[in-house]
């Protein structure tokens, strides 16, 4: 159900997150060590501490929704970059 779609956003996601499959019938110790009661689970992770949970088949929305909580924003235009540089020069000042 999910797959395509943990897919697509691995892809799009790509070098802002790192996607991990488990397979909870080949591992049942890390299913029972995170409380995975349910499939599909996804976790967030960051820098080894378990941010949160999503139980369930749920909209591509929900989880670009859920990802972009822990994605930096990126500078995207050069006017930006520009204004960004400025204000940490100011603050260096």
């Amino acid at each position: 159900m999910l797959d395509p779609i943990v897919t697509e956003l691995s892809n799009e996601y790509d070098g802002k997150f790192r996607v991990v499959k488990l397979d909870t019938d080949e591992s049942p110790n890390v299913a029972t060590d995170y409380g995975i009661r349910s499939i599909p689970t996804l976790m967030v992770f960051k820098g080894g501490k378990k941010l949160e949970t999503i139980i369930g088949a749920v909209p591509k929305a929900t989880l670009v929704q859920t990802m972009d909580k822990y994605v930096a924003p990126s500078v995207s235009s050069s006017a930006s970059a520009k204004t960004a540089k400025g204000a940490a020069e100011m603050v260096s000042q």
